[in-house]
């Protein structure tokens, strides 16, 4: 009975390093907030597909963003070298072999002050 329950608490899906790092890995210059507001699982138990919803609070840097496609959307949308941007989106992540495999969709944007 006790291992049914610790099998129970099992973490499924990425933590939340691993979310903040893959999103830096994407898109950030520096990170200064991260939050996982909520999360669900929309696959099964061998197969999960996790999506979260999260906000975080960054600052970007042309030298720091890698993807061509995001870069241009931030330079048409006047977003680099700013003050800090809040974002609010989705996360969608899938097992690859040992790892998770994480695709970030941004909903929301707006600047805010330096403080």
């Amino acid at each position: 009975m006790l291992i049914a329950l610790a099998g129970c608490n099992q973490q499924i899906g990425p933590t939340h390093q691993e979310l903040k790092q893959d999103l830096g890995e994407q898109v950030y210059s520096l990170v200064s907030d991260f939050e996982i507001e909520s999360t669900e699982n929309l696959g099964s138990k061998t197969e999960p597909i996790i999506q979260s919803r999260y906000r975080a609070v960054l600052r970007f840097n042309t030298d720091d963003i890698k993807d061509p496609v995001f870069l241009e959307e931030m330079k048409r949308l006047d977003r680099i070298n700013k003050d800090f941007v809040e974002i609010h989106g989705l996360s969608t992540s899938k097992r690859k072999g040992s790892q998770w495999e994480t695709k970030f969709t941004i909903e929301e944007r707006k600047n805010l002050l330096k403080e």
